[in-house]
């Protein structure tokens, strides 16, 4: 049995391709479970995070909330709706707002607050993401019974916001646990590593259109794409980003565009974590 089960979640089986050949499987299993059947803990760790990723639901009519959303929600088995932790990024969508709007409880981390303030000074911030700040940044005043502020900031002084989204989650009762809402696709694959339940609000509305190739994700949340055999990033982050073609640095200024760039070309993201500037470079 033991190699049975590794050996459909290596193929990219999910929950039900187990359970229609194990029919006691686990339809949640945990890191416990598979050291229970022998596994070391790493192997565990690693077989979870893979189940987690092959078994997320993806939905374009949401029932679960009752809403009918113009882009795809990707979601774990156990997303809770009613109960979420929110990413900054998530204030931009439209889809975003309908979550937070019907959700019971919402939670909002003390460096999500500070990045919320960073972000409505900065140039080149799409509208709606500022207009979104502003009514929630009201909100959180206003009605304290459904948005909660925790004071958490992270381990570290200098800690990136997103890491300390999923330091936060990794502190609380699995019971208490909230979903991370996010639209920020490297928030996803960090969190698949500790078995966090999410609801991403999937940006891939272009990979509908006739032609268009989604390709991965690289770091920082920057989405690569390909179209006619040539190649687009898309970024919808709030940090600085440059692009360096033809020996010349560009600034991608518009949020959520689709910019040509060539295999090798480097992008070079600003990020401002507390008071310093950290420069990434990415390669394509």
């Amino acid at each position: 049995m033991k190699k049975e089960i590794g050996h459909i979640i290596l193929k990219g089986g999910s929950i039900q391709d187990l359970q229609n050949v194990l029919p006691d499987f686990p339809s949640n299993p945990t890191r416990e479970d598979f050291i229970k059947l022998g596994y070391k803990e790493a192997t565990a760790k690693r077989y979870c995070c893979l189940l987690k990723k092959q078994s997320n639901t993806t939905v374009e009519n949401n029932t679960s909330i009752g809403k009918n959303y113009n882009t795809n929600i990707i979601q774990t088995s156990n997303a809770n709706y009613d109960n979420i932790l929110v990413d900054t990024c998530a204030l931009g969508y439209k889809e975003g707002i309908d979550i937070i709007e019907d959700a019971k409880q919402v939670t909002f981390i003390f460096s999500t607050l500070e990045e919320m303030d960073r972000t409505v000074k900065k140039r080149n911030v799409g509208r709606v993401l500022v207009q979104n700040i502003r009514k929630y940044t009201k909100k959180i005043l206003t009605l304290p019974d459904k948005y909660m502020i925790s004071k958490f900031s992270g381990y570290s002084k200098n800690g990136y916001v997103d890491n300390i989204l999923l330091q936060y989650l990794d502190i609380l009762p699995k019971k208490i646990r909230p979903t991370l809402l996010t639209a920020d696709g490297n928030v996803i694959d960090k969190s698949m590593g500790f078995d966090f339940e999410y609801i991403f609000i999937n940006q891939n509305t272009e990979n509908n259109k006739e032609g268009w190739k989604f390709l991965k994700t690289l770091p920082y949340g920057i989405r690569l794409y390909k179209m006619d055999d040539e190649f687009y990033i898309c970024y919808r982050g709030t940090d600085k980003l440059e692009i360096c073609k033809e020996g010349k640095i560009l600034v991608y200024e518009e949020k959520g565009v689709f910019f040509k760039v060539k295999p090798g070309a480097c992008l070079y993201l600003y990020q401002k974590i507390k008071s310093n500037i950290f420069k990434r470079e990415i390669k394509i």
